[in-house]
């Protein structure tokens, strides 16, 4: 079963509960919400993504939040309100609103 882990503020314990959390998980996407975009800034948090995360691991940012607070990525993928929905429906998964 794969999980959905849904991080809206900007806390750095998020991340590292995101990888425990998705460690026994066969995939995992990670949304960043609202003001957890701002951890694209963050070279810590950067390192963690290169890094620390497997490759069963897929990192989102929505496109509006990144907007509004202009933040430029390059290494994430930008969803819309329409692919966040289609990402949350997904069946067979969990999601985890950290």
């Amino acid at each position: 079963m794969g999980k959905i882990i849904i991080i809206s503020k900007l806390e750095n314990d998020s991340i590292t509960l995101s990888k425990i959390l998705s460690e026994n998980s066969s995939s995992t996407k990670i949304i960043l919400l609202s003001d957890a975009v701002f951890m694209l800034k963050n070279k810590e948090f950067i390192k963690e993504l290169n890094s620390g995360f497997s490759r069963q691991q897929l990192f989102y940012a929505l496109e509006e939040d990144i907007k509004k607070r202009n933040i430029n990525s390059s290494f994430i993928n930008i969803i819309d309100y329409e692919n966040l929905i289609d990402i949350l429906m997904e069946p067979n998964s969990s999601i985890i609103n950290l």
